[in-house]
């Protein structure tokens, strides 16, 4: 038997190992192509962020626009190139605007980017839409790009800042607690009722320049204020002030420019964006402060405008420059002056309608030299004046609706005063002042009130109705609560003259040098270069009475109401003071106090009688009464008791009546009355005191001292604190002579009527005054 076996090689065959290198092969080509991918794609999102990045950064830039002139010019464009890690970048972006036109609801492509938007489109309601392309050339020499689009609204950004204004009701909120305004020195507040006073803060000249001093802002507060305890009160409202002076340039601007902000009754109303364009800007290269920009562009009246104006009291809102010191309209491209009072709402300050100062008063102070505040008789007359003022004007007065704004807002005087007694209320007839080495100050003061818009009016005679039939008080609490005025420390604020002079002088030095109110640098009356004994000279103190005059600028146009300097004016804003120089050098023993009084006559704080002395030589006025005395107090070197000359003055009166025109068969007119007093005798708290003959001078006529009727008489002795009184008999009525008419209402032989005019215009030419038929008191027509 024959053995046979088999045996198989081990390991691999050649074709095995060729088809596994093979194998390998496309494996390892895979890997290295996918690996290069992999670079490759991470190369181009590092580029596609890159891009994206500086498309993002562009956008957000055009968005952070910070006015609206800066939003006008995001307009189409490319930058240059930007290499980031070895790769170039471009940059450019397409700019479109939509806006609605007027009577449209849609967005339309507006081609003009840049341009105001014409009267066809709906002003406000725009955007801009941005489409941004970023472009790179990669490393295969391909073009790459990334584009992004977003729309950018055209909406200021003031007013994106700007709270919305609460409706409805008003939440609670904490009591403010803040320090009694009356402590600080010259402020002077006004009782409305019910607890409640208002006041304003001493207004502070602000310099906000970091380079000189003509960068001015006069600053204040107005308080309504209550539960005085402690020295301390709790706050109502507050009304932040800031008033200013600006060189604007008559250019076009495309800020969005805002109506006023006004008293609407209850606040000062949020500004609503004007329709049109703005008319002017601040000037460039002028130092001045920084919302002259919202001055200058807001403080326009355009004609044909609704609504709240700026200048209300004025009948053409004009700007002017001034040119070799004459003013003339400033044309297209001009400077031109401007103020503007800012008034802080939702806490953004918004220019305001125009101050109105109704009446410039001055308040005699301390007689001496060492306190520049008011004292407590002048500071308690100027109180009721005020009261006295606003009833006259708001509170008595009833007029219909087609009538109420023009009564609320023409300014008045204090019924029965003149506009001269108005302004004479609260200061005395005269301040002696001794010719050398002596000085006097006195305290000027503005009663401002707001022009009235329909809802302040509303609100006004609302007030009326709500109250009902009340007492005069409790009327007066209800309408002063809704009357948008205040009164404001001037005294270094306004100007005063004569700064030189031979007989006085009155100190009228840059604010910038005043340390305090305590100190001011203006109102001081001093002796002029050569006084002469017994020579009377007037102080003026004039504020303008709109923006310019509390803004310290300056005359800025030609209107009444805006200037300040112009000495031949005499509004309601310029108010003057009597000095007499006496015939002492102000050295001696001081001088004592008596009083005069009257007995028999009213004494209206409104009207007040007149009194006064002569010492030796020197006539002197006594200071206005507290009820029914006159507090009197000689110089220094004049001391009591002495021989001295009492008189009193001022006290008839004069009137009109309507009655009846008897010369028509219908209609009224006017009838004059006056009512004449006379001084029965004088006499004294001192029984040994003993009077010459009383002198009547100027019998019969009405007025102050010396045009009026006045009486005097010498007094052996007057002594320190006694009080001389003025005994007063019934007054006697005076009517014309040709009343009443037994004649009838013709021009017939029996008529005792000399009729003037026809038609309408009849009216009787009235004779000389007799006493009326009747004296039991103001005559009426039978």
């Amino acid at each position: 038997m024959k053995l046979v076996s088999s045996h198989r090689a081990k390991g691999f065959s050649l074709l095995e190992v060729l088809i596994a290198v093979v194998v390998l092969s496309f494996g390892l080509l895979a890997l290295a192509a996918l690996q290069s991918r992999i670079f490759q794609a991470s190369a181009e999102a590092k580029a596609q962020s890159v891009g994206l990045a500086m498309a993002k950064a562009k956008i957000e830039d055009m968005r952070s626009y910070m006015t609206m002139a800066q939003y006008q010019g995001l307009t189409s464009g490319s930058d240059s190139a930007t290499t980031v890690d070895g790769t170039s970048y471009r940059r450019s972006w397409t700019v479109k605007r939509y806006a609605v036109a007027v009577g449209s609801t849609t967005f339309s492509e507006y081609t003009n980017v840049t341009a105001n938007l014409p009267a066809a489109y709906s002003p406000n309601r725009e955007f801009k839409t941005v489409q941004m392309e970023v472009t790179w050339t990669d490393p295969s020499n391909q073009q790459r790009w990334v584009r992004m689009e977003d729309a950018i609204s055209g909406i200021d950004p003031q007013d994106s800042a700007r709270n919305q204004r609460t409706r409805g009701g008003r939440s609670r909120g904490p009591k403010v607690m803040i320090y009694d305004p009356s402590s600080e020195n010259g402020v002077i507040p006004i009782a409305v009722g019910d607890g409640t006073s208002t006041a304003a803060t001493n207004p502070k000249p602000v310099n906000v320049s970091r380079t000189g001093d003509d960068a001015v802002e006069t600053r204040y507060d107005v308080l309504t204020y209550a539960a005085l305890s402690g020295g301390t009160a709790q706050a109502q409202t507050r009304v932040e002030t800031t008033v200013v002076g600006c060189t604007c340039t008559n250019t076009p601007t495309t800020a969005t420019v805002y109506r006023p902000t006004y008293w609407n009754g209850l606040r000062y109303t949020t500004p609503v964006a004007a329709t049109y364009t703005g008319q002017a800007r601040a000037a460039s290269g002028v130092t001045q402060s920084r919302y002259c920009d919202a001055c200058c562009g807001s403080h326009h009246d355009p004609s044909g405008v609704q609504g709240a104006k700026f200048s209300p009291r004025l009948t053409s809102h004009q700007h002017y420059r001034l040119n070799n010191g004459a003013f003339e309209v400033a044309a297209a491209g001009q400077n031109y002056l401007e103020a503007c009072r800012l008034i802080r709402v939702d806490g953004i300050f918004d220019v305001a309608a125009d101050l109105s100062n109704d009446y410039t008063n001055l308040l005699a102070t301390a007689n001496n030299a060492s306190s520049p505040v008011p004292g407590g008789t002048a500071v308690t007359n100027y109180q009721n004046f005020v009261l006295d003022y606003l009833d006259h004007r708001y509170v008595a007065q009833n007029p219909g609706t087609s009538t109420a704004s023009t009564v609320y807002n023409n300014r008045q005087s204090p019924a029965p005063a003149t506009d001269a007694a108005a302004r004479q209320l609260d200061d005395p007839a005269e301040i002696s002042i001794a010719a050398t080495n002596d000085t006097k100050w006195l305290h000027a003061r503005g009663l401002y009130v707001d022009f009235l818009e329909p809802e302040a009016v509303d609100a006004v005679v609302d007030a009326k109705s709500a109250c009902g039939n009340v007492s005069a008080s409790v009327l007066r609490s209800c309408v002063l609560r809704v009357l948008p005025f205040t009164s404001i420390n001037l005294t270094e604020i306004a100007e005063w003259t004569p700064i030189t002079g031979t007989q006085v002088k009155a100190s009228n030095d840059d604010f910038s040098t005043s340390v305090a109110i305590d100190t001011p640098v203006r109102g001081k009356v001093t002796p002029g270069s050569n006084p002469t004994p017994n020579q009377v000279t007037d102080v003026f103190a004039r504020v303008g009475s709109s923006n310019s005059g509390v803004a310290i600028f300056g005359d800025i146009s030609p209107n009444e109401d805006e200037q300040i300097y112009n000495p031949d004016i005499t509004g309601f804003w310029r108010d003057q003071q009597a000095f007499r120089v006496s015939n002492n050098s102000g050295g001696g023993q001081p001088g004592g106090a008596f009083n005069i009084a009257f007995a028999g006559y009213t004494v209206v704080m409104s009207d007040p009688p007149q009194a006064g002395y002569t010492y030796g030589n020197r006539s002197d006025t006594c200071s206005n009464p507290s009820g029914a005395s006159f507090p009197c107090t000689t110089q220094q070197g004049e001391t009591l008791p002495a021989p001295l000359v009492v008189r009193v003055g001022n006290y008839n009166q004069s009137g009109t009546i309507t009655i009846p025109n008897p010369c028509r068969n219908n209609g009224t007119t006017t009838m004059p009355y006056r009512v004449d007093y006379a001084v029965s005798s004088f006499t004294s708290t001192n029984g040994s005191t003993t009077f010459g003959t009383m002198n009547v001078l100027n019998p019969g006529a009405v007025g102050v001292i010396p045009t009026g009727e006045y009486t005097e008489a010498s007094v052996s002795t007057v002594a320190a604190n006694d009080t001389i009184t003025a005994n007063f008999g019934a007054p006697t009525y005076m009517c014309p002579s040709n009343y009443p008419n037994p004649g009838g209402n013709t021009n017939s032989p029996n008529s005792r009527y000399q009729c003037t005019g026809n038609g309408s215009n009849a009216a009787p030419t009235w004779s000389s005054m007799v006493a009326c038929p009747s004296q039991t008191g103001v005559p009426s027509f039978p």
